[in-house]
């Protein structure tokens, strides 16, 4: 009985221990010296600024940004986060509201988003801090965009690079179909120049060549009468393969 007594309590006392750890808040976690509650409320803070700004207003800040950014801390950042949310205000129409906040660490850097609702297309203020000392290193905004958006660019960039790929086939074709031209091309261009036309031009100079080969004929066969006579020799018995004129 008193080991069923001594049980009984022990298992009491367990259950109250339980049901005190379960009532003791869960520490937030934290980001350097920073929480995720102050990550928000910082972000927060850049979007108030960037939905009260007017399309002018933007404007003002890009060319001071651009003329003054490097003076500035954080100056390169905000010139860039200008030149996303000139787009933005120019694509996703009039704010609403603010999404569901959230923070992700990853290795040496931690990423917080914040939603924008807009009237015609949402968009998010991306924040990458570095881990180690929770410097601000870049802020970006982004259009978010639908599934259906995501596939339809992501077929018509597949048919470009498909169909990229099928001109570039038929062009190396039609090139190596070109080689097979080419040589006969090369040998009719080479038989015209060796045919010499019966131009006025060079008439003349057709019938010259004709009659000196008349002439070279005629001579040859003088000479070689000349030698048969005075050798006693025949004709067939020798060739005048040349003639030098002296």
């Amino acid at each position: 009985m008193k080991k069923k007594l001594i049980f009984f309590t022990c298992c009491v006392l367990c259950m109250f221990l339980l049901v005190a750890c379960s009532g003791k808040t869960a520490e937030p976690e934290m980001y350097g010296n920073m929480t995720a509650g102050d990550l928000e409320q910082q972000a927060m803070g850049f979007a108030d600024e960037l939905t009260s700004m007017s399309p002018s207003d933007v404007m003002q800040a890009q060319l001071y940004y651009s003329m003054y950014g490097t003076q500035e801390e954080n100056g390169e950042l905000f010139a860039g986060l200008l030149d996303d949310w000139t787009e933005v205000i120019t694509t996703c129409g009039d704010f609403k509201d603010y999404g569901e906040f959230s923070v992700e660490k990853s290795g040496k850097t931690v990423t917080a988003k914040l939603p924008l609702n807009f009237t015609k297309r949402n968009a998010e203020l991306v924040f990458v801090y570095n881990a180690f000392d929770m410097e601000l290193t870049s802020i970006n905004a982004n259009l978010i965009y639908s599934t259906g958006e995501i596939m339809k660019k992501a077929g018509l960039n597949t048919v470009m690079g498909i169909g990229t790929v099928f001109v570039i086939l038929i062009l190396i074709s039609l090139l190596i179909s070109c080689f097979k031209i080419i040589p006969k091309i090369q040998e009719s261009m080479a038989k015209k120049d060796e045919v010499i036309e019966a131009s006025p031009e060079n008439l003349e100079q057709i019938r010259a060549e004709e009659s000196r080969d008349e002439d070279d004929g005629e001579l040859i066969a003088v000479i070689a009468a000349a030698i048969a006579a005075s050798t006693g020799a025949s004709t067939d018995s020798f060739v005048v393969r040349s003639i030098r004129r002296i």
